[in-house]
């Protein structure tokens, strides 16, 4: 699952019936003008347009960072919208810039763990879930997905992995008791093991 960050904050104040017209009045073709200097105020409109009009939702995202270009969120959720659109390039451009400035960002981690997945970048997708089991060693789908990224290296014989994605699965499945058959896949990697031999 990609995330696109949704502001709770001090920012809602701003009055339901101005995000209904705004919303009733935002189409393919139409401009939106929000006089505001505080990208948080376009991370939020764009939140809420993003699934009626994509478009508009991006323009507010590419407005806030006229006031902050470093902002994580509105780089994240740009990546997001590239991503969605099929750029991945500009996805991981966008999702590298946030990591720049918010090397802690966990929504962006795993956005671009699941990015280098998709491509077949096992590596890369394991070193962002290796910080995400650093930063939170109690979610069992960091290390689900890390066993996930070391097992498709294991295939490129990276035999060295073994023992790493058995505990990674091992640590899934003791957070979250039979999350997606981390035990079973122990027992596979295991009869692998078993019955593997390595030539020099």
């Amino acid at each position: 699952m990609y995330y696109i960050y949704i502001l709770v904050s001090k920012y809602i104040v701003v009055s339901g019936l101005v995000f209904l017209l705004l919303l009733a009045f935002a189409t393919a073709d139409s401009k939106l003008f929000v006089k505001s200097t505080n990208p948080k105020d376009y991370l939020l409109l764009g939140n809420t347009f993003y699934e009626k009009n994509k478009q508009v939702a991006k323009e507010l995202y590419e407005k806030g960072l006229e006031y902050d270009r470093n902002d994580p969120d509105l780089l994240n959720n740009l990546g997001f919208y590239e991503r969605e659109g099929g750029d991945l390039a500009k996805a991981e451009e966008y999702w590298n810039q946030a990591l720049a400035v918010a090397p802690n960002h966990k929504e962006v981690r795993e956005n671009l763990a699941k990015l280098y997945n998709l491509q077949g970048r096992y590596e890369e997708a394991a070193e962002q879930l290796q910080a995400l089991v650093e930063s939170d060693d109690g979610n069992p789908s960091y290390h689900y997905d890390l066993a996930v990224n070391q097992v498709e290296l294991i295939r490129g014989k990276g035999y060295d992995l073994f023992d790493s994605a058995i505990a990674h699965f091992e640590r899934a499945d003791e957070l979250s008791p039979g999350y997606e058959h981390a035990e079973e896949n122990v027992g596979v990697l295991k009869k692998i093991m078993d019955n593997l031999v390595v030539s020099p």
